[in-house]
């Protein structure tokens, strides 16, 4: 099932691929001043390919980013939890939480368009932030039991939290629980 064609190349959507035609190895050949485009000790095809299913397939800043020019392409398939931050004004707030917490062990930050906005990353993640959101959790924590026995407002104010625990509490600190 052909998708899309074109002069240059065809898009197969079934399996997400796009195939050049033969107009488009030689006007890629042409643009890059290549005898071969397929040459196994050149790269170039790989970047095409890459190019093309990026305009394709995928969306800018979720799918792929952009970085010193290139196209490099997010794997979704290992589903490794990670946050992007592309700098827009309506999600400020919530991207300064995330910028935060970037310093936390095993924490993955793509960060797009950030050039020049003198943002820190502290490493080991953000005291401060992690203070303001124990304190606000536990300010507002009822008396719960747990057994039959009565944990109280000062039991939870002694709880530490660790590196694994802070990505939950700015998650639920930003949906107000």
């Amino acid at each position: 099932m052909r998708s899309s064609s074109s002069e240059h190349y065809n898009v197969e959507l079934k399996d997400n691929s796009v195939e050049l035609t033969e107009e488009g190895i030689e006007l890629a050949e042409m643009a890059l001043e290549r005898n071969d485009l397929w040459d196994e000790n050149d790269p170039w095809a790989r970047f095409v390919m890459n190019a093309l299913k990026a305009k394709e397939f995928y969306r800018r800043d979720v799918q792929y980013i952009v970085r010193d020019g290139k196209a490099l392409i997010i794997n979704e398939e290992w589903n490794i939890p990670h946050n992007v931050l592309n700098a827009r004004p309506k999600y400020a707030g919530k991207e300064a939480e995330i910028v935060a917490q970037a310093g936390q062990k095993y924490a993955i930050t793509i960060s797009t368009n950030m050039v020049g906005r003198g943002t820190d990353i502290i490493l080991g993640g953000n005291p401060k932030v992690e203070g303001r959101l124990l304190s606000a959790l536990t300010r507002e924590a009822p008396n719960v039991e747990v057994d039959g026995e009565a944990i109280s407002q000062k039991v939870l104010s002694k709880i530490k939290v660790g590196s694994s625990s802070s990505a939950l509490l700015a998650k639920a600190a930003l949906m107000g629980w």
